[in-house]
């Protein structure tokens, strides 16, 4: 029954709302992300050269965002949308991000827009705050979104997580999985415990570090396959084309993290219009147009450069056949050059990476927790919830678990996009 109800959702509902939304506010923004393309690329060199004495920064907030989407979906994800759509997905995954760019420019601009001080002073913002203060009588639908958040991150950002971490290390070093789910538990807590800043200030330091490190490798892994490259490139354009693989290209893009061939898994990629990445951006010390830009760079680094360089590894790896496997074809493309090296290289960036992300949904769930509560107790037992489950996940096989994060995820994307496209003219 789920199943039915998330492959109608995910591959009709949610997929027609995004193309809707992408499609009229890149025409009344007079195609934002393509004219800023320049200015957004340089948001990350501006930052070295300025300091935010007050509050979070613009960067902080951004990397706290991108840490969420950047989960295994980068990684493992890639090869399963090659898989189901072809090498003609890596294509359609760089062509529609700039769709989803101005998505998450508009989500973050409105979050910025419609925020609130909480009682320390600190900014509070998402798609429950312009909700609710974007429209009226709509308070109860806010509440909505934050329950159904809530319930996604113990899915989506922690059962998910959880066991690929466990999993992947178990597979690789030989680590039992309990193990595993105690240590990941216990960083975790350090990590998500005590104020947005500390939580915020860890992923700014390890969103560059996973970045670069993941990257390096691939360049590495590319410099030894470069006679693939323009070949794989070719492929990759070629097939997005076929009548066959077009579409299924398209779905693959929006579902980085495929299980369905669909856009479902697309929240692994860059998140935009769930909703969940605004909640973070909400916090910087900023004004609505460049936080807003952030957040198309967001998209643009975790898809446009991260997917493609994935999905490139791959295709010019040589590996792609018959009996190949989604969930494994990266760490092939890496064994096949480093050895034991290669694989052990992709254990730890996808512990890297599902790390990030277990931390940055725990921000979401705290975030929407003081919304429907304003009390510290409620967010503190939230808080001691999330790091037993990521124990418990972290020992369980959570297959099923997976349908009812993609309901879940449906009932926070759908009346978002809904409430960007009902509130547009606020956005500059």
């Amino acid at each position: 029954m789920l199943s039915t109800v998330n492959f109608i959702l995910w591959n009709f509902v949610v997929i027609t709302l995004i193309i809707v939304t992408g499609g009229y506010l890149t025409v009344r923004s007079k195609f934002l992300q393509f004219r800023k393309l320049p200015a957004i690329l340089l948001l990350p060199v501006k930052t070295l050269f300025s300091k935010n004495k007050n509050g979070v920064s613009p960067f902080a907030a951004m990397s706290t965002a991108l840490a969420g989407t950047m989960g295994t979906g980068n990684i493992v994800g890639v090869g399963i949308a090659i898989v189901l759509g072809g090498p003609g997905a890596v294509f359609w995954m760089c062509v529609s991000s700039f769709l989803c760019m101005i998505i998450k420019y508009a989500e973050v601009y409105l979050a910025m827009c419609f925020r609130e001080k909480d009682e320390t002073g600190q900014w509070r913002g998402g798609p429950m705050y312009y909700i609710k203060n974007g429209t009226r009588n709509m308070y109860p639908l806010a509440c909505l979104f934050c329950i159904c958040t809530i319930l996604a991150t113990f899915g989506t950002g922690n059962a998910t997580q959880s066991s690929v971490i466990a999993g992947s290390i178990e597979s690789t070093f030989g680590i039992p999985k309990i193990f595993t789910g105690i240590i990941i538990a216990v960083l975790t807590a350090f990590v998500i415990f005590g104020s947005s800043q500390k939580l915020m200030s860890f992923t700014s330091y390890l969103l560059p570090f996973m970045t670069i490190f993941y990257f390096s490798g691939a360049i590495v892994v590319l410099y030894f396959n470069r006679a693939n490259i323009l070949p794989a490139i070719r492929l990759i354009i070629s097939d997005a084309f076929r009548i066959d693989s077009a579409g299924a290209g398209f779905f693959g893009f929006l579902s980085a993290g495929a299980f369905r061939h669909g856009i479902a898994k697309g929240i692994f990629t860059n998140e935009a219009g769930m909703g969940s990445a605004p909640i973070a951006h909400a916090a910087a010390d900023n004004t609505p147009e460049n936080q807003g830009l952030w957040g198309a760079f967001e998209v643009f680094l975790d898809t446009t450069v991260m997917c493609t360089l994935t999905g490139i590894v791959i295709v010019s790896s040589g590996l792609l056949g018959k009996d190949m496997q989604g969930e494994t074809l990266i760490t092939d493309a890496f064994r096949d050059i480093f050895g034991t090296g290669g694989e052990w290289f992709i254990a730890v960036c996808i512990l890297l990476f599902a790390f990030g992300a277990l931390v940055s949904w725990s921000y979401y769930g705290a975030q929407c927790c003081s919304f429907l509560t304003r009390k510290k107790s409620a967010v503190s037992f939230y808080k001691f919830l999330y790091c037993v489950a990521v124990f418990v996940f972290s020992n369980l096989s959570v297959s099923s678990v997976f349908e009812l994060s993609d309901l879940l995820n449906a009932c926070m994307t759908v009346p978002n996009l809904i409430f960007i496209l009902l509130l547009h003219k606020h956005i500059q």
